[in-house]
This record gives structure tokens, sequence and C-alpha cells, in this order.
């Protein structure tokens, strides 16, 4: 068994302040040991903590584009080679000007621009049915996770802009007076026989073609007409 006085030798010939500790007793004792196995530990819970993140994203093909998938993370990934490098690897997005994502994939030849938002929907919802549209519920068009997403109408899509304060009221926010309200006020008085598309013109402070282009639907069509 090793004696103090050869922990002493070691400890002044190597200068090992571990070799002195050890000196005081026949060997390691139990709270050395259960240190080390709590580092070992706390690197092994970190390891698997990021193994399991790792394995939190889950991946779906894409219809109609095969060798590609999306993620509920929102990324998307090719399974085909590029450039002599096998797959797979992830898409780099590109920005809109309106803070949408987009990939560009690759089917039949040919080479499409699609919205990854559009992806992650018909990937984890379902297919988009006629007349709607993508909702980002949380007003970040950036942020693309299945629970941020919803397929809506355009009035429930501008009902959210609205929410977010990123609506323009009017077509390219040319026309600021109007608000829904506003526009579902004059369709009521129109309706009514309350007034002239001049009358409504003047008393709403827009052009009567603004009037006659909100009773038509040609502008806000997706606030509908009031039933009074």
């Amino acid at each position: 068994m090793t004696t103090a006085i050869g922990y002493n030798i070691l400890a002044r010939s190597r200068g090992m302040r571990g070799a002195l500790m050890l000196a005081q007793s026949d060997g390691p004792g139990p709270s050395a040991t259960s240190s080390r196995e709590a580092a070992l530990g706390s690197g092994s819970s970190a390891l698997e903590s990021m193994m399991a993140d790792k394995k939190q994203e889950e991946w779906r093909p894409i219809r109609g584009y095969p060798g590609y998938e999306v993620s509920d993370m929102g990324r998307v990934r090719s399974h085909h080679s590029w450039r002599g490098m096998p797959g797979p690897r992830i898409l780099k997005a590109s920005r809109h000007r309106k803070g949408y994502l987009a990939v560009s994939l690759c089917r039949g030849g040919a080479r499409l621009s699609q919205r990854v938002h559009v992806l992650v929907l018909g990937a984890f919802v379902g297919p988009r049915a006629d007349g709607y549209q993508c909702r980002h519920l949380d007003g970040n068009p950036g942020n693309n996770r299945p629970g941020n997403l919803a397929w809506g109408t355009a009035k429930e899509n501008v009902a959210d802009a609205i929410g977010h304060g990123t609506f323009q009221y009017g077509i390219g926010g040319r026309h600021p007076k109007l608000t829904p309200d506003a526009v579902l006020e004059i369709r009521r008085l129109w309706k009514a026989g309350a007034a002239s598309t001049g009358q409504l013109g003047r008393q709403f402070g827009v052009h009567r073609k603004t009037i006659t282009n909100i009773l038509t639907l040609h502008n806000w069509a997706w606030l509908g007409v009031p039933d009074e």
C-alpha cells in the first residue's frame, strides 16, 4: 500500500497538489470519485441533450418533389448529389422583399422557386384548399414552424395583419383614410340607398371612383358585404 511518505516525495518532485491530497488517506476518497463521476455525468447529459435537440427536428417528404424534404424547423434539404457530393444537404433559402423565405427545387429538369411556408404546411398540415392562403400567426414571415402556420382565407390573413399592425389600408397604402370599418359603412349606406357614390366620396374624403371600386368589390373584396 502506498504510504504518506511516498506521496510527499511524489508531490515535491512533480509539484502535484493532488498527490498531497491523496497522502491524507490510503486512496482516493468517495468525494473524489463522486466529483469525477459528477463531471462525467454532466458532460454525458450535455451530449445527450444536444443529441435529443438534434433528433427533435422532424423531416417529411415534399409532395411532387422527389428527393426533397422539409422539416418542422422550416428547413429544406435535398438528397440529390450536388457537384459530385452526395446528399443530403440543407438548401440555402432566399428572402423575399416582404420577408418570406423561398428555396429553389428541381423537378423534371426545371428549377422552380417555392416558398418555404407553403412546403411546411403541405407536409405537416395538408394540401391547400382552393382560395386559401398561408397565415403566419405571429406576424413573422420568417418563422416557418408548423405551429406558427395555418391555411386561411384572405379575410383571416388581412385580419392577422391588422392585429399585428403590418397591414396597409387601401391598395398599396394609397387610401390611408379608409379602414375596414369605413369600407363596411360605405357598403351599408349604399345598400340602404342612403347616399350616392358622389356623396359617399365626399363624406369619406375619397374619389368617387374609389367608392365605385369598393361597391363592385374590385377593392377590399375580402371584407365582403354587410348583411344589414
